[in-house]
């Protein structure tokens, strides 16, 4: 039967790809993969070499194409936490430019998580993860 590499051995096998910290070094939970952009196909190395999920770290700025052929190559979670953030902030910047009187923050929240929640909703499409909840 095949052995799993360590961590380490896919963290040198891979270029740029790293392993969450709390991994045990002799056992490999899931594999963290960043810095992708134009090397999409290791997506594909990487998965043939280990069985465990790969999550996609710093997606945001990635482009749809790259994103989605990353979970076409294997990717099972997207992370796009800066996105969310710039969305958030966005509405809230905008809501005071439009409203400078505004000084409630149940306010504030209300337009930024509606923001954070159209682009959640963009980007479970763009995964192809969306229409699936039972």
């Amino acid at each position: 039967s095949t052995t799993l590499p360590t961590p380490k051995a896919v963290l040198l096998n891979t270029d740029r790809t790293y392993v969450d910290t709390n991994v045990d070094e002799d056992k490999l939970y899931y594999v963290a993969v960043s810095s992708v952009r134009n090397s999409v196909e290791k997506v594909s190395a990487i998965k043939e070499v280990v069985d465990v999920p790969l999550v996609l770290h710093g997606a945001s700025g990635l482009s749809e194409e790259d994103v989605r052929e990353c979970v076409e190559r294997g990717m099972c979670k997207v992370n796009f936490a800066t996105e969310l953030r710039v969305a958030y902030t966005d509405a809230v910047k905008k809501l005071l430019e439009e409203k400078p009187e505004t000084f409630d923050p149940k306010k504030l929240g209300v337009v930024a998580m509606e923001a954070v929640k159209e682009q959640v909703i963009a980007r479970m499409k763009m995964c192809g993860c969306d229409g699936k909840a039972e």
